[in-house]
């Protein structure tokens, strides 16, 4: 009985199928033949050249990561990404907030029917801050405001050559605070009336009493020593009620 060489008793050689492989880099995954060198013979590290980035790519096991190692990452990154919008969203969503609660505090600053209540119940009147201040030097103006949620009487004083506010609490008179004005917008607006004053041969508490004079159950809300034409002239603005309304008196 003929026998086939190499086989014995006629079985057939068991077959070999293609080895997988997992990059350690990029980890793509390929097969290579049953039985094709590795190319760390001689050597416990067993391996081949990944084709797509040429790393080093170690036969691929149930336990090993493959290619979803990959999509995991990219899952990774994503949620990262949704992270960092959601953060942003935040963060525009408490400006907005911050922004519509600092108009809302500026609204009530510019709120004509507060003022006017606020004065209404001051102890200390325009004319009173007028007559504390002149200790200080010459006021070139004054007026009642809401400045950071606080009522208060702002006056505007020269003395010699600087210029200075001084803040006086309505409520008891008392002096908050003496600021020296060195720039901005205050500086400039109180150096126009400087140069009123420095023509007026009327203090501005005087113009202010002529004014209330003539408007029974006013009381005054700002007083501004102002040139027209030529001729220092102080602006009283009076308030009776929730009306508001604007006189010029002489100050030569």
């Amino acid at each position: 009985m003929n026998e086939t060489p190499g086989h014995e008793g006629g079985a057939e050689p068991p077959e070999q199928r293609p080895i997988p492989y997992v990059c350690i880099d990029c980890r793509r995954t390929f097969s290579a033949p049953a039985g094709a060198p590795s190319q760390m013979d001689g050597l416990a590290v067993e391996g081949l050249t990944c084709p797509w980035c040429g790393k080093w790519a170690v036969p691929a096991q149930s336990d090993r990561p493959t290619v979803r190692v990959k999509r995991s990452v990219m899952r990774t990154r994503l949620v990262g990404v949704v992270a960092v919008i959601l953060a942003c969203l935040v963060g525009a969503l408490g400006y907005l907030a911050w922004a519509e609660k600092d108009d809302e505090r500026e609204s009530g600053e510019n709120d004509p029917a507060r003022l006017a209540a606020a004065v209404a119940g001051a102890t200390v009147s325009l004319d009173r801050g007028l007559e504390l201040a002149g200790g200080q030097g010459t006021p070139v103006s004054a007026k009642f405001e809401v400045e950071d949620e606080a009522f208060q009487l702002s006056i505007f004083v020269l003395a010699g050559a600087a210029l200075s506010e001084m803040v006086v609490d309505p409520q008891s008179g008392r002096v908050v605070r003496v600021k020296s004005l060195t720039g901005g917008d205050d500086l400039r607006a109180a150096e126009g009336q400087a140069n009123a004053m420095s023509k007026a041969t009327v203090p501005l508490r005087a113009a202010v009493e002529r004014a209330l004079k003539a408007s029974d159950g006013s009381r005054a809300v700002s007083v501004v020593a102002q040139l027209r034409q030529g001729h220092p002239r102080a602006e009283v603005t009076l308030a009776k009620g929730q009306t508001f309304m604007t006189v010029s008196e002489r100050l030569d």
